[in-house]
């Protein structure tokens, strides 16, 4: 199927007009860990499960806790900090 140079060219110029929707979706990468934390936690609240393992996360207030216990895991060594998420990882 050949195209007319018209319609190729036709479909260049509407093409721009159709990806701009999209644009607000390529922002600008965070510039520090405090925007990259609160681009996480946005993410996280539309999709509540751990990277890892993908145990569910429960929300107290600003802390997020996973919930092991849904997953079958057991601590080994130090259970506070299983019980909390460590964005810096």
């Amino acid at each position: 199927m050949s195209f007319s140079f018209a319609r190729r060219s036709t479909i260049w110029l509407l093409l721009p007009t159709l990806l701009a929707p999209a644009l607000p979706t390529l922002a600008a990468a965070p510039q520090n860990f405090s925007q990259a934390k609160a681009a996480e936690v946005k993410i996280v609240k539309q999709n509540p499960v751990t990277f890892y393992c993908a145990a569910p996360i429960r929300f107290e207030g600003k802390k997020l806790v996973p919930e092991l216990d849904a997953i079958g895991y057991q601590v080994r060594k130090n259970a506070n900090r299983a019980n909390r998420i460590e964005w810096e990882h």
